[in-house]
Protein backbone atom coordinates (compact mmCIF):
# COMPACT_ATOMS: atom_id res chain seq x y z
CA UNK A 1 0.00 0.00 0.00
CA UNK A 2 1.26 3.77 -0.60
CA UNK A 3 1.61 6.19 2.42
CA UNK A 4 -2.31 7.62 1.63
CA UNK A 5 -3.83 4.13 1.58
CA UNK A 6 -1.96 3.27 4.85
CA UNK A 7 -3.00 6.18 6.72
CA UNK A 8 -6.36 5.40 5.33
CA UNK A 9 -6.75 2.02 6.55
CA UNK A 10 -5.15 3.18 10.12
CA UNK A 11 -7.69 5.79 10.76
CA UNK A 12 -10.66 3.94 9.89
CA UNK A 13 -9.43 1.83 12.58
CA UNK A 14 -9.63 4.00 15.54
CA UNK A 15 -12.66 4.66 18.07
CA UNK A 16 -15.38 7.44 16.81
CA UNK A 17 -14.29 8.75 20.02
CA UNK A 18 -10.76 9.64 19.36
CA UNK A 19 -11.93 10.03 15.68
CA UNK A 20 -14.28 12.88 17.40
CA UNK A 21 -11.76 14.42 19.52
CA UNK A 22 -9.32 15.01 16.66
CA UNK A 23 -11.78 16.43 14.27
CA UNK A 24 -12.64 18.77 17.26
CA UNK A 25 -9.05 19.64 17.90
CA UNK A 26 -8.57 20.40 13.99
CA UNK A 27 -11.66 22.69 14.16
CA UNK A 28 -10.56 24.59 16.96
CA UNK A 29 -7.20 25.27 15.06
CA UNK A 30 -8.52 25.57 11.34
CA UNK A 31 -11.83 28.84 10.52
CA UNK A 32 -12.61 26.58 7.52
CA UNK A 33 -13.09 23.15 9.28
CA UNK A 34 -14.97 24.70 12.01
CA UNK A 35 -17.27 25.89 9.80
CA UNK A 36 -17.88 22.94 7.76
CA UNK A 37 -18.72 20.85 11.13
CA UNK A 38 -21.55 23.87 12.29
CA UNK A 39 -22.76 23.42 8.69
CA UNK A 40 -23.13 19.93 9.22
CA UNK A 41 -24.67 20.19 12.75
CA UNK A 42 -27.25 22.77 10.77
CA UNK A 43 -28.25 20.96 8.15
CA UNK A 44 -28.84 17.67 10.45
CA UNK A 45 -30.76 19.80 13.02
CA UNK A 46 -34.52 19.49 11.88
CA UNK A 47 -35.66 22.53 14.56
CA UNK A 48 -32.92 25.19 13.79
CA UNK A 49 -34.21 28.66 13.59
CA UNK A 50 -34.21 30.81 10.27
CA UNK A 51 -32.15 33.21 12.28
CA UNK A 52 -29.60 30.50 13.29
CA UNK A 53 -29.42 29.47 9.47
CA UNK A 54 -29.08 32.90 8.33
CA UNK A 55 -26.02 33.14 10.66
CA UNK A 56 -24.52 29.96 9.43
CA UNK A 57 -24.83 30.98 5.59
CA UNK A 58 -23.65 34.37 6.12
CA UNK A 59 -20.68 32.97 8.32
CA UNK A 60 -19.73 30.38 5.37
CA UNK A 61 -19.59 32.84 2.66
CA UNK A 62 -17.65 35.78 4.09
CA UNK A 63 -14.62 36.12 2.12
CA UNK A 64 -11.75 36.18 3.56
CA UNK A 65 -9.18 39.23 4.06
CA UNK A 66 -7.09 37.67 1.21
CA UNK A 67 -5.45 39.59 -1.75
CA UNK A 68 -6.48 36.64 -4.04
CA UNK A 69 -4.85 38.23 -7.32
CA UNK A 70 -1.72 39.05 -5.78
CA UNK A 71 -0.80 36.04 -3.92
CA UNK A 72 0.81 33.60 -5.94
CA UNK A 73 -1.45 31.22 -3.49
CA UNK A 74 -4.81 33.29 -4.58
CA UNK A 75 -5.39 30.18 -6.90
CA UNK A 76 -5.63 27.95 -3.49
CA UNK A 77 -7.14 29.78 -1.41
CA UNK A 78 -9.70 31.20 -3.62
CA UNK A 79 -10.91 27.40 -4.13
CA UNK A 80 -10.55 26.82 -0.24
CA UNK A 81 -13.29 29.82 0.20
CA UNK A 82 -15.60 28.54 -2.87
CA UNK A 83 -14.85 24.70 -1.00
CA UNK A 84 -16.23 26.27 2.44
CA UNK A 85 -18.92 28.39 0.82
CA UNK A 86 -20.51 25.19 -0.85
CA UNK A 87 -21.78 24.26 2.43
CA UNK A 88 -24.17 26.68 2.45
CA UNK A 89 -26.27 25.62 -0.55
CA UNK A 90 -27.95 22.62 1.37
CA UNK A 91 -28.89 25.41 4.10
CA UNK A 92 -30.16 27.59 1.62
CA UNK A 93 -32.03 24.90 -0.37
CA UNK A 94 -33.61 24.11 3.37
CA UNK A 95 -34.47 27.43 4.00
CA UNK A 96 -36.07 27.69 1.21
CA UNK A 97 -38.37 24.95 1.65
CA UNK A 98 -39.41 26.19 5.46
CA UNK A 99 -39.31 29.95 4.44
CA UNK A 100 -39.07 31.07 1.23
CA UNK A 101 -39.88 34.59 1.87
CA UNK A 102 -36.65 34.88 4.39
CA UNK A 103 -34.54 32.57 1.72
CA UNK A 104 -35.45 35.23 -0.93
CA UNK A 105 -33.33 37.40 1.27
CA UNK A 106 -30.96 35.25 2.19
CA UNK A 107 -30.06 34.38 -1.62
CA UNK A 108 -29.48 38.08 -2.54
CA UNK A 109 -26.93 38.46 0.67
CA UNK A 110 -26.03 35.06 -0.23
CA UNK A 111 -24.85 36.53 -3.73
CA UNK A 112 -23.41 39.74 -2.54
CA UNK A 113 -21.09 38.17 -0.52
CA UNK A 114 -20.31 35.74 -4.01
CA UNK A 115 -19.36 38.84 -5.64
CA UNK A 116 -17.27 40.34 -3.31
CA UNK A 117 -15.35 36.82 -3.45
CA UNK A 118 -15.27 36.94 -7.03
CA UNK A 119 -14.41 40.48 -7.63
CA UNK A 120 -10.67 39.27 -5.44
CA UNK A 121 -10.11 36.32 -7.09
CA UNK A 122 -9.68 36.03 -10.69
CA UNK A 123 -8.32 32.37 -10.34
CA UNK A 124 -10.61 30.31 -8.82
CA UNK A 125 -11.50 28.08 -12.05
CA UNK A 126 -14.72 28.65 -12.22
CA UNK A 127 -15.87 27.48 -8.82
CA UNK A 128 -17.22 31.13 -7.51
CA UNK A 129 -18.98 31.09 -10.67
CA UNK A 130 -20.63 27.70 -9.80
CA UNK A 131 -21.97 29.07 -6.62
CA UNK A 132 -23.45 32.13 -7.70
CA UNK A 133 -25.29 30.12 -10.71
CA UNK A 134 -26.41 27.87 -8.27
CA UNK A 135 -28.02 30.86 -5.30
CA UNK A 136 -29.64 32.12 -8.39
CA UNK A 137 -31.42 28.76 -9.13
CA UNK A 138 -32.31 28.51 -5.35
CA UNK A 139 -33.93 31.94 -5.58
CA UNK A 140 -35.56 31.42 -8.95
CA UNK A 141 -37.26 28.42 -7.37
CA UNK A 142 -38.52 30.37 -4.29
CA UNK A 143 -40.49 32.72 -6.40
CA UNK A 144 -43.20 29.17 -6.81
CA UNK A 145 -44.07 29.38 -3.25
CA UNK A 146 -43.59 33.06 -2.45
CA UNK A 147 -43.65 35.17 -5.39
CA UNK A 148 -41.39 38.44 -4.61
CA UNK A 149 -43.20 41.96 -3.83
CA UNK A 150 -43.25 44.74 -5.98
CA UNK A 151 -40.65 46.09 -3.66
CA UNK A 152 -37.90 43.64 -4.53
CA UNK A 153 -37.31 45.15 -8.03
CA UNK A 154 -34.95 47.55 -6.12
CA UNK A 155 -32.99 44.36 -4.03
CA UNK A 156 -33.12 42.44 -7.86
CA UNK A 157 -31.61 45.67 -9.67
CA UNK A 158 -28.97 46.14 -6.79
CA UNK A 159 -27.90 42.21 -7.49
CA UNK A 160 -27.78 42.97 -11.22
CA UNK A 161 -25.62 46.21 -10.87
CA UNK A 162 -23.39 44.26 -8.20
CA UNK A 163 -23.25 41.02 -10.85
CA UNK A 164 -19.16 41.28 -11.77
CA UNK A 165 -20.28 38.50 -14.54
CA UNK A 166 -23.32 39.19 -15.57
CA UNK A 167 -24.74 36.04 -14.95
CA UNK A 168 -28.92 36.93 -14.41
CA UNK A 169 -30.98 35.69 -17.49
CA UNK A 170 -33.62 38.75 -16.75
CA UNK A 171 -36.52 37.02 -18.40
CA UNK A 172 -35.94 33.53 -16.67
CA UNK A 173 -36.83 35.93 -13.74
CA UNK A 174 -39.40 37.56 -14.85
CA UNK A 175 -41.50 34.38 -16.02
CA UNK A 176 -40.47 33.17 -12.49
CA UNK A 177 -41.65 36.15 -10.36
CA UNK A 178 -44.92 36.25 -11.89
CA UNK A 179 -47.46 38.73 -13.52
CA UNK A 180 -47.85 41.14 -10.50
CA UNK A 181 -43.89 41.51 -10.76
CA UNK A 182 -43.82 42.08 -14.23
CA UNK A 183 -46.11 44.72 -14.45
CA UNK A 184 -44.22 46.41 -11.84
CA UNK A 185 -40.75 45.76 -13.28
CA UNK A 186 -42.57 47.19 -16.82
CA UNK A 187 -43.21 50.32 -14.64
CA UNK A 188 -40.27 51.04 -13.15
CA UNK A 189 -38.10 50.33 -15.91
CA UNK A 190 -39.92 53.26 -18.28
CA UNK A 191 -39.88 55.30 -14.70
CA UNK A 192 -35.99 55.07 -14.81
CA UNK A 193 -35.87 55.79 -18.79
CA UNK A 194 -37.95 58.12 -18.41
CA UNK A 195 -35.91 59.75 -15.12
CA UNK A 196 -32.75 59.49 -16.93
CA UNK A 197 -34.26 61.78 -20.10
CA UNK A 198 -35.38 64.41 -17.12
CA UNK A 199 -31.53 64.34 -15.75
CA UNK A 200 -29.11 64.48 -18.34
CA UNK A 201 -31.24 66.57 -21.17
CA UNK A 202 -29.23 69.53 -20.38
CA UNK A 203 -25.73 67.94 -19.73
CA UNK A 204 -23.14 68.67 -22.68
CA UNK A 205 -21.08 65.72 -23.69
CA UNK A 206 -17.70 65.54 -25.93
CA UNK A 207 -17.29 63.06 -28.56
CA UNK A 208 -15.40 61.00 -26.77
CA UNK A 209 -18.06 60.71 -23.57
CA UNK A 210 -19.43 56.87 -23.19
CA UNK A 211 -22.90 57.14 -21.12
CA UNK A 212 -23.16 53.47 -19.66
CA UNK A 213 -25.77 54.29 -17.50
CA UNK A 214 -27.96 55.83 -20.83
CA UNK A 215 -26.88 52.18 -22.33
CA UNK A 216 -27.62 49.94 -19.85
CA UNK A 217 -30.87 51.84 -19.16
CA UNK A 218 -31.78 51.98 -22.38
CA UNK A 219 -31.47 48.37 -23.26
CA UNK A 220 -33.46 47.60 -20.08
CA UNK A 221 -36.30 49.43 -21.62
CA UNK A 222 -35.75 47.93 -24.68
CA UNK A 223 -35.94 44.04 -23.62
CA UNK A 224 -38.80 44.87 -21.37
CA UNK A 225 -40.68 46.10 -24.57
CA UNK A 226 -39.65 43.70 -26.76
CA UNK A 227 -40.86 40.91 -23.92
CA UNK A 228 -44.38 42.70 -23.69
CA UNK A 229 -44.80 42.69 -27.35
CA UNK A 230 -44.70 46.15 -27.82
CA UNK A 231 -43.88 46.67 -31.12
CA UNK A 232 -44.90 50.73 -31.20
CA UNK A 233 -43.33 51.42 -28.03
CA UNK A 234 -39.96 49.63 -29.75
CA UNK A 235 -40.35 51.58 -32.68
CA UNK A 236 -40.51 54.54 -30.55
CA UNK A 237 -37.15 54.08 -28.53
CA UNK A 238 -35.15 52.79 -31.45
CA UNK A 239 -36.49 55.76 -33.24
CA UNK A 240 -35.68 58.57 -30.66
CA UNK A 241 -32.43 57.43 -29.37
CA UNK A 242 -30.51 57.11 -32.72
CA UNK A 243 -27.06 58.60 -30.83
CA UNK A 244 -24.37 55.81 -31.84
CA UNK A 245 -23.72 53.68 -35.12
CA UNK A 246 -24.66 50.72 -32.91
CA UNK A 247 -28.14 52.37 -32.19
CA UNK A 248 -28.49 52.74 -36.39
CA UNK A 249 -28.05 49.53 -36.75
CA UNK A 250 -30.36 48.25 -34.17
CA UNK A 251 -32.59 50.50 -35.81
CA UNK A 252 -32.32 49.22 -39.00
CA UNK A 253 -32.59 45.64 -37.95
CA UNK A 254 -36.50 46.50 -36.77
CA UNK A 255 -36.52 48.09 -39.89
CA UNK A 256 -35.70 44.80 -41.32
CA UNK A 257 -37.77 42.57 -38.75
CA UNK A 258 -40.97 44.25 -39.73
CA UNK A 259 -40.82 44.16 -43.09
CA UNK A 260 -39.77 48.21 -43.94
CA UNK A 261 -37.35 47.49 -46.12
CA UNK A 262 -37.41 51.19 -47.78
CA UNK A 263 -37.02 52.59 -44.43
CA UNK A 264 -34.07 50.37 -43.44
CA UNK A 265 -32.49 51.23 -46.50
CA UNK A 266 -32.86 54.93 -45.87
CA UNK A 267 -31.52 55.11 -42.40
CA UNK A 268 -28.62 52.87 -43.53
CA UNK A 269 -27.85 55.09 -46.29
CA UNK A 270 -28.29 58.21 -43.89
CA UNK A 271 -25.99 56.21 -41.54
CA UNK A 272 -23.19 55.59 -43.75
CA UNK A 273 -22.95 59.23 -44.28
CA UNK A 274 -22.67 59.60 -40.86
CA UNK A 275 -20.04 56.58 -39.97
CA UNK A 276 -18.48 55.99 -43.02
CA UNK A 277 -16.12 53.57 -41.46
CA UNK A 278 -18.25 51.46 -38.93
CA UNK A 279 -18.33 48.05 -40.53
CA UNK A 280 -21.89 47.36 -38.83
CA UNK A 281 -23.69 50.08 -40.87
CA UNK A 282 -21.74 48.56 -43.99
CA UNK A 283 -23.04 45.23 -43.52
CA UNK A 284 -26.26 46.69 -43.17
CA UNK A 285 -26.18 48.85 -46.11
CA UNK A 286 -24.53 45.45 -48.29
CA UNK A 287 -27.64 43.30 -46.65
CA UNK A 288 -30.32 46.18 -47.68
CA UNK A 289 -28.44 46.55 -50.85
CA UNK A 290 -28.74 42.83 -52.19
CA UNK A 291 -32.76 42.82 -50.50
CA UNK A 292 -32.93 45.36 -53.24
CA UNK A 293 -31.70 43.64 -56.00
CA UNK A 294 -28.88 46.37 -56.29
CA UNK A 295 -26.18 44.11 -57.11
CA UNK A 296 -23.94 47.12 -58.31
CA UNK A 297 -23.55 49.06 -55.25
CA UNK A 298 -23.71 45.37 -53.28
CA UNK A 299 -20.34 45.04 -55.65
CA UNK A 300 -19.33 48.59 -54.64
CA UNK A 301 -19.11 47.72 -50.91
CA UNK A 302 -17.62 43.90 -51.64
CA UNK A 303 -14.93 45.51 -53.58
CA UNK A 304 -14.09 48.13 -50.84
CA UNK A 305 -14.25 45.56 -48.33
CA UNK A 306 -11.08 43.49 -50.19
CA UNK A 307 -9.19 46.11 -51.03
CA UNK A 308 -9.72 46.79 -46.86
CA UNK A 309 -8.96 43.25 -45.72
CA UNK A 310 -7.75 41.20 -48.98
CA UNK A 311 -8.53 38.09 -47.23
CA UNK A 312 -10.10 34.87 -49.19
CA UNK A 313 -13.79 35.46 -47.85
CA UNK A 314 -13.87 38.54 -49.42
CA UNK A 315 -12.08 37.73 -52.27
CA UNK A 316 -14.42 35.06 -52.68
CA UNK A 317 -17.72 37.47 -51.72
CA UNK A 318 -16.28 39.60 -54.62
CA UNK A 319 -16.63 37.03 -56.91
CA UNK A 320 -19.95 36.13 -56.06
CA UNK A 321 -21.11 39.99 -56.22
CA UNK A 322 -19.53 40.39 -59.47
CA UNK A 323 -21.49 37.40 -61.39
CA UNK A 324 -24.68 38.74 -59.35
CA UNK A 325 -24.03 41.91 -61.00
CA UNK A 326 -23.65 40.10 -64.54
CA UNK A 327 -20.16 40.89 -65.05
CA UNK A 328 -18.02 38.45 -66.70
CA UNK A 329 -16.61 36.43 -63.52
CA UNK A 330 -13.56 35.17 -65.72
CA UNK A 331 -12.81 39.01 -66.31
CA UNK A 332 -13.48 40.05 -62.90
CA UNK A 333 -11.12 37.73 -61.37
CA UNK A 334 -8.49 38.55 -64.01
CA UNK A 335 -9.14 42.27 -62.77
CA UNK A 336 -8.93 41.47 -58.95
CA UNK A 337 -5.44 39.75 -59.53
CA UNK A 338 -4.17 42.38 -61.63
CA UNK A 339 -4.92 44.65 -58.49
CA UNK A 340 -3.30 42.68 -55.78
CA UNK A 341 -0.13 42.28 -57.86
CA UNK A 342 -0.17 46.36 -58.36
CA UNK A 343 -0.09 46.26 -54.27
CA UNK A 344 2.94 43.70 -53.82
CA UNK A 345 5.91 45.23 -52.83
CA UNK A 346 9.28 43.81 -51.83
CA UNK A 347 9.64 42.95 -48.02
CA UNK A 348 12.16 44.96 -45.66
CA UNK A 349 14.71 42.14 -45.00
CA UNK A 350 14.68 43.16 -41.11
CA UNK A 351 11.31 42.31 -40.77
CA UNK A 352 11.80 39.03 -38.47
CA UNK A 353 8.44 38.48 -37.95
CA UNK A 354 7.38 37.36 -41.25
CA UNK A 355 10.59 35.26 -41.11
CA UNK A 356 12.04 37.15 -44.62
CA UNK A 357 15.69 35.32 -45.84
CA UNK A 358 17.84 37.53 -47.72
CA UNK A 359 17.56 35.86 -50.11
CA UNK A 360 13.89 36.49 -50.71
CA UNK A 361 13.86 39.88 -52.12
CA UNK A 362 11.13 39.29 -54.55
CA UNK A 363 7.77 41.08 -54.35
CA UNK A 364 5.54 39.21 -51.67
CA UNK A 365 3.03 37.54 -53.44
CA UNK A 366 1.33 36.01 -50.50
CA UNK A 367 -2.35 37.78 -51.41
CA UNK A 368 -2.44 36.51 -54.51
CA UNK A 369 -0.86 33.05 -53.37
CA UNK A 370 -3.77 32.63 -50.87
CA UNK A 371 -6.22 33.32 -53.22
CA UNK A 372 -4.80 30.83 -55.93
CA UNK A 373 -4.73 28.09 -52.90
CA UNK A 374 -8.42 28.64 -52.19
CA UNK A 375 -9.20 28.33 -55.72
CA UNK A 376 -6.78 25.29 -56.16
CA UNK A 377 -5.04 26.61 -58.40
CA UNK A 378 -1.98 24.76 -57.26
CA UNK A 379 0.24 25.15 -60.48
CA UNK A 380 -0.08 29.01 -60.27
CA UNK A 381 0.60 29.21 -57.27
CA UNK A 382 3.82 27.08 -57.49
CA UNK A 383 5.06 29.73 -59.95
CA UNK A 384 4.27 32.63 -58.10
CA UNK A 385 6.25 31.76 -55.13
CA UNK A 386 9.33 30.80 -56.72
CA UNK A 387 12.33 32.69 -55.80
CA UNK A 388 13.01 36.07 -55.43
CA UNK A 389 9.55 36.18 -54.85
CA UNK A 390 8.28 35.40 -51.39
CA UNK A 391 5.65 35.00 -49.02
CA UNK A 392 4.73 33.49 -45.58
CA UNK A 393 6.26 30.31 -44.66
CA UNK A 394 2.61 28.94 -44.02
CA UNK A 395 1.78 29.63 -47.13
CA UNK A 396 4.51 27.95 -48.67
CA UNK A 397 4.30 24.98 -46.39
CA UNK A 398 0.48 24.72 -48.05
CA UNK A 399 1.70 24.95 -51.32
CA UNK A 400 4.52 22.03 -50.69
CA UNK A 401 1.79 19.66 -48.59
CA UNK A 402 -0.45 19.47 -51.83
CA UNK A 403 1.71 19.17 -54.46
CA UNK A 404 3.94 16.69 -52.61
CA UNK A 405 2.97 13.28 -53.93
CA UNK A 406 3.12 14.50 -57.76
CA UNK A 407 5.91 16.88 -57.71
CA UNK A 408 7.95 15.84 -55.23
CA UNK A 409 11.02 17.84 -56.23
CA UNK A 410 9.19 21.33 -56.26
CA UNK A 411 7.98 20.08 -52.63
CA UNK A 412 11.43 19.36 -51.01
CA UNK A 413 12.63 22.69 -52.39
CA UNK A 414 9.44 24.67 -50.75
CA UNK A 415 9.87 22.88 -47.57
CA UNK A 416 13.45 23.30 -47.45
CA UNK A 417 12.74 27.27 -47.70
CA UNK A 418 11.03 27.19 -44.88
CA UNK A 419 13.85 24.71 -43.07
CA UNK A 420 15.47 27.55 -44.08
CA UNK A 421 13.32 30.20 -42.57
CA UNK A 422 12.58 28.93 -39.47
CA UNK A 423 15.81 27.94 -38.38
CA UNK A 424 17.77 30.81 -37.81
CA UNK A 425 14.94 32.24 -34.88
CA UNK A 426 14.30 28.25 -34.00
CA UNK A 427 15.19 27.77 -30.45
CA UNK A 428 14.37 24.27 -27.73
CA UNK A 429 12.84 21.39 -28.15
CA UNK A 430 12.98 22.40 -32.12
CA UNK A 431 9.51 20.76 -32.42
CA UNK A 432 8.73 22.29 -35.32
CA UNK A 433 12.27 22.26 -37.36
CA UNK A 434 12.18 18.59 -36.79
CA UNK A 435 9.48 18.11 -38.20
CA UNK A 436 10.37 20.02 -41.02
CA UNK A 437 13.07 18.14 -41.52
CA UNK A 438 11.22 14.52 -40.96
CA UNK A 439 9.29 15.99 -44.00
CA UNK A 440 11.99 16.68 -46.02
CA UNK A 441 13.74 13.70 -45.63
CA UNK A 442 11.92 10.92 -47.88
CA UNK A 443 11.78 13.80 -50.78
CA UNK A 444 15.48 12.54 -51.49
CA UNK A 445 17.37 10.06 -52.70
CA UNK A 446 19.47 8.06 -50.01
CA UNK A 447 23.00 9.80 -51.03
CA UNK A 448 21.81 13.47 -51.33
CA UNK A 449 20.00 12.95 -47.81
CA UNK A 450 23.28 11.74 -45.97
CA UNK A 451 24.66 14.82 -47.73
CA UNK A 452 22.50 17.50 -46.57
CA UNK A 453 22.06 15.75 -43.30
CA UNK A 454 25.79 16.01 -42.47
CA UNK A 455 25.40 19.48 -43.92
CA UNK A 456 22.96 20.47 -40.75
CA UNK A 457 25.15 18.41 -38.43
CA UNK A 458 27.92 20.80 -39.38
CA UNK A 459 26.13 24.21 -39.41
CA UNK A 460 24.08 23.51 -36.85
CA UNK A 461 26.51 22.14 -34.78
CA UNK A 462 26.46 24.51 -31.74
CA UNK A 463 22.63 23.93 -31.35
CA UNK A 464 22.90 21.13 -29.36
CA UNK A 465 19.30 19.92 -28.57
CA UNK A 466 18.84 20.23 -32.52
CA UNK A 467 21.57 17.20 -33.15
CA UNK A 468 20.22 15.25 -30.21
CA UNK A 469 16.90 15.64 -31.86
CA UNK A 470 18.14 15.22 -35.44
CA UNK A 471 19.52 11.78 -34.23
CA UNK A 472 16.68 10.90 -32.54
CA UNK A 473 14.83 11.08 -35.81
CA UNK A 474 17.22 8.17 -37.36
CA UNK A 475 17.31 9.04 -40.83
Amino acid sequence: MNKKETVRAFVFEQSAQDLAQRLWDCALANKNTMLTLIAWQTQASPDHAPQAMLKTIADLLEPDDYDYQSNRHGWAAAEDYADRAANALPILEKLAERSPAIARQACADALHQLYRAAEQSHESDGTIDDLMQAVQEILIDTFQAAPPPAQWIDDWLALMEADPLGLWDEQEVLTAAGADFQRSYSQRVAQDWRDYLGKTSALKKDKYYVDYERSKLRKRYADDLKRQGDQTGILALLQSTLSSAKEHSELIAHYESLGKWQDALALALSARERYPDDTSIEADLLRNFVHAADHTQALAIHRKRLEKSPCVAYFQAALDAAVAAGKDRAVYREQLYAWAAAQEIAPKPANVWRHIQRTEQGRDVGMRVQWLLHEQCLDQALDLVQLPHTCESRLLQSIANSVRSKQPEAARGLLQRVFALHMPNASTPYTDVLQLVKAIAPLMGKAERDEWIAHLRTLYKLKRNFIKGLDALKL
